[in-house]
């Protein structure tokens, strides 16, 4: 009596779709990405460069960074912090729209209020050259992931089959096939083991098998 054996078999597929296009944007999101981060360092050095060349230095009543040249983001903000700071102290706590026209603060606060306006465009400059790096690395590691999907062979599904154990087959005279669910209405044979036949469903598997064991038995001659 044979005996069915519920097995799991990997179908290896070729790709059904071109994944040319998939590659392509892949190595352009990794140019991208490089060119993002060249394009963010040359910005964050260029004005550190150009705000290391004033000489400025933070004061030593600054709420951090006392002493120090500014040449980046921080002490930038605070430089400007510390402008605002004094230049409130010298009108009075009145802003450059408080005060009278022939009031002669009123240049000292016009002054303060450039040179803050002036270190918070270098805040926002390195503020865009530090996000232009941050998203070329993100850029770079899609762009790889892309390439790396593409670059795949093939595709393999997993799917549950129905199968007449070995035993049973060569019992009965019946040889197992290479696919999954196939059988051949061959004898049996151990040098053709590693031969490959036709894909074939289990219904007909069974249907050969049913017109194996209907067919009469063959006598033997005896010798």
């Amino acid at each position: 009596m044979s005996e069915e054996v519920v097995v799991t078999a990997d179908t290896i597929e070729p790709p059904q779709k071109k994944v040319g296009i998939v590659k392509v944007a892949g190595v352009l999101g990794i140019l991208g990405g490089i060119a993002l981060i060249v394009v963010g360092i040359v910005v964050w050095v260029m004005v550190s460069t150009q705000l290391r060349a004033e000489n400025i230095t933070v004061p030593d009543d600054a709420m951090a960074f006392q002493g120090q040249t500014v040449a980046g983001p921080f002490t930038a903000y605070v430089q400007a912090d510390i402008i605002q700071h004094h230049a409130l102290k010298i009108s009075g706590g009145k802003t450059y729209a408080e005060l009278a026209q022939d009031d002669p603060v009123r240049t000292t606060m016009m002054n303060a209020s450039f040179l803050r306006t002036s270190l918070f465009t270098s805040v926002v400059s390195f503020g865009v050259a530090a996000f232009a790096i941050g998203i070329g690395v993100l850029s770079i590691l899609f762009g790889w992931a892309l390439n790396r999907l593409a670059s795949v062979p093939v595709i393999v599904r997993r799917s549950t089959v129905t199968r007449a154990s070995g035993l049973t087959l060569r019992s009965m005279g019946l040889r197992a096939s290479a696919g999954p669910s196939c059988f051949r209405q061959t004898p049996w044979n151990p040098s053709t083991r590693s031969s490959r036949s036709p894909r074939c469903s289990s219904a007909s598997a069974r249907r050969a098998i049913g017109r194996r064991r209907s067919a009469p038995p063959r006598r033997r001659s005896r010798s």
